[in-house]
């Protein structure tokens, strides 16, 4: 990923988790399996609190709320 593309991708995080906090919402975020692991590695640097999670490890019963999408 681009540099500036990887920086957008930070901000987009950041924004969307300030905007879950104001909802009192506790986001966690949703990717495909494939690079499930290259988001987090990229995401652990600066919020390692954060889950990250692919679609396969989403129980099928669940019901999710999108309260954003980066």
């Amino acid at each position: 990923m681009a540099p500036s593309r990887l920086q957008q991708f930070i901000a987009g995080i950041q924004q969307g988790y300030e905007r879950a906090a104001q909802m009192g919402e506790l986001p966690v975020l949703i990717t495909s399996p494939s690079i499930r692991p290259h988001v987090r590695a990229i995401i652990e640097r600066f919020r390692p609190q954060t889950v990250v999670m692919s679609q396969n490890e989403v129980h099928p019963r669940i019901r999710l709320k999108t309260v954003g999408s980066i």
